[in-house]
């Protein structure tokens, strides 16, 4: 992930005119990657709940920059004046993570935890 995001970012120095956008971009995901990775490794409590937004946010704005990139390709407009392009993974993805971790917090994800203690879901 780190590299992935260094790469925007020195893309977005070397044509900054254009694709400037790619910085904030790099930063939000790194940013999500970090809480998940760092929620995963230090176990605070709701720990879970960090590390699937963190690794879901990261997603998102991974995704967002490709359907940005790939607008034009896709409907004909530039992709950085389309609200929908910027929206869209946001708006899709917001409510699936919502869903998990209100899975986890009624105690039915992850399905492997519940497994390796012998509880069932109801």
């Amino acid at each position: 992930m780190l590299a992935v995001c260094a790469s925007a970012a020195a893309l977005a120095f070397l044509d900054w005119a254009r694709i400037w956008w790619f910085l904030p971009i790099a930063a939000g995901s790194y940013a999500f990657a970090l809480l998940g990775y760092v929620a995963a490794k230090r176990r605070w409590r709701g720990w879970v709940l960090a590390h699937v937004t963190g690794q879901c946010g990261s997603y998102i704005a991974m995704l967002t920059a490709l359907l940005v990139v790939n607008w034009q390709s896709l409907t004909g407009t530039r992709g950085v004046e389309s609200p929908w392009a910027w929206m869209l993974p946001t708006v899709i993805g917001t409510p699936i993570v919502t869903w998990v971790n209100y899975q986890v917090r009624r105690g039915k994800r992850p399905k492997a935890w519940l497994e390796r203690s012998g509880r069932r879901e109801a």
